[in-house]
């Protein structure tokens, strides 16, 4: 069954509320989770902006993660001005991905330095 983006922050926190009880910080975004942010990022609920932002940028991992792929990948599409976001612009995208550590992010910071908008590459 996969995960709606209406059901992801309501899931995210209750699963983070249990890990906090425990005393550990919540898991990581995992590839189905990472897929409801992005969709939930590009129509964002009212005052979710900033925890919405925050979830990307801190709790997907770096590199060759089944998340970090959904990550590189979406954010790739905002860069290149296939999606987009009111709160992810392609500057911003093309940051969040110089900030993964290898992996998906690779091939698409290489095609951001043939964009013609010389902020991107």
């Amino acid at each position: 069954m996969s995960l709606t983006p209406d059901a992801f922050l309501p899931a995210y926190r209750a699963a983070a509320a249990e890990r906090e009880g425990l005393g550990v910080p919540p898991l990581a975004l995992d590839a189905e989770q990472t897929k409801a942010l992005t969709e939930l990022l590009e129509t964002p609920p009212t005052g979710e902006e900033q925890t919405l932002l925050h979830l990307l940028s801190e709790r997907i991992p770096p590199g060759v993660d089944e998340a970090a792929y959904v990550k590189a990948d979406w954010l790739s599409a905002v860069a290149e001005g296939r999606r987009s976001s009111p709160l992810v612009t392609p500057l911003e995208a093309t940051r969040l991905l110089a900030t993964m550590i290898g992996g998906y992010n690779v091939a698409a910071l290489i095609r951001l330095l043939s964009n013609t908008d010389n902020s991107l590459a």
